[in-house]
């Protein structure tokens, strides 16, 4: 069996934008677990989790897909939130995107289609996390204070999604994406 998530990745030049962000982070204060994500930079849209994938699972992506025009997404501001894992605090900051009707309606749709909930239990919230883990509360808040004047602005078309699969247990660690088109 394979993880599958379904992700937006943003253009090169975002992503790099992104990636010098976290890694000024990491010089700063020690973190890096955003920046290890093997899927860099990233939206999670829905959370498949380890299933056995039918046959027929990339191909209803793409029909859903096809019925979804690009979507624009505008980057103005950056965020916070914390969530517990047993006794864990894992906080999480995070690069604001708009919430356009059409992203919404398009994660409905792939949820309905994978017949997955939520993996969460949380409504659904798109973010580009750019430090997250166990970190310390004095480091998370002055991330917070150094991130508070941060003026990170940007806007890009979303023209595809991404579905990424990890097949990880007694093999490398290793994602493969497979990029399906909106709109086409």
């Amino acid at each position: 069996m394979a993880i599958y998530s379904v992700v937006i990745k943003p253009d090169a030049a975002l992503s790099k934008r992104m990636m010098g962000l976290m890694r000024g982070l990491k010089a700063r204060y020690g973190i890096s677990r955003a920046m290890e994500d093997p899927k860099g930079p990233h939206i999670s849209i829905l959370y498949v989790g380890e299933v056995e994938f039918e046959r027929d699972s990339l191909e209803k992506m793409r029909e859903v897909c096809r019925r979804h025009n690009p979507i624009k997404l505008t980057i103005d501001g950056i965020g916070y939130f914390m969530k517990r894992t047993g006794r864990t605090r894992n906080y999480v900051v995070y690069l604001r995107p708009t919430r356009p009707k059409q992203l919404v309606e398009l994660y409905k749709e792939l949820k309905r289609s994978f017949r997955v909930r939520a993996s969460t239990g949380h409504p659904f919230f798109p973010h580009f996390s750019i430090a997250r883990g166990d970190i310390d509360k004095r480091i998370f808040y002055s991330i917070l204070k150094d991130c508070r004047n941060l003026d990170f602005k940007a806007q890009f078309t979303v023209n595809c999604l991404h579905l990424c699969t990890w097949e990880g247990r007694g093999r490398p660690k290793r994602w493969d994406f497979a990029k399906i088109p909106l709109g086409e």
